[in-house]
């Protein structure tokens, strides 16, 4: 519990494991940013501001303005995401979240491809092919 002073006004700033640190400034009095950090601690350990990562995503997508392909190219990859992390709590939605589960791939996709091109861009070869060269070629050839 830390509420400071600022040049012109108070600010508090706490830390709770496992939703990081919380810092707010811009209160008259310190009284009022104590009362302040006190909501806010006691909002976070009840609980009330927990979202689930499902329901992230859907605020997400109706918050957004995007075009009809980008929504459905969205929604394609959600139906791989969803059962498996779709019923955690964001704040635990992380990379140690997606690599202890199985179902989801081990690599993370270019954001620059559509996911339907994913598995086609796994194999990709090139080849050369070799013309003998003709007369035409020039004064070097032999």
């Amino acid at each position: 519990m830390a509420v400071r002073k600022l040049a012109k006004s108070w600010q508090y700033d706490f830390k709770l494991p496992g939703f990081g640190r919380h810092r707010q400034g811009g209160y008259q009095t310190k009284a009022e940013a104590l009362l302040a950090e006190k909501t806010e601690r006691e909002a976070l350990l009840s609980g009330a501001r927990q979202l689930l990562f499902g329901e992230a995503y859907v605020e997400y997508l109706a918050a957004t303005s995007m075009k009809d392909r980008a929504r459905d190219a969205y929604e394609h990859v959600w139906k791989r995401i969803k059962p498996e992390l779709g019923h955690l709590y964001i704040e635990e939605v992380g990379t140690s979240a997606t690599s202890k589960r199985s179902g989801l791939p081990r690599w993370i996709p270019s954001s620059r491809r559509c996911p339907s091109t994913w598995d086609r861009s796994r194999s990709i070869s090139i080849s050369f092919s070799f013309v003998p060269c003709s007369a035409s070629c020039g004064s070097e050839a032999s």
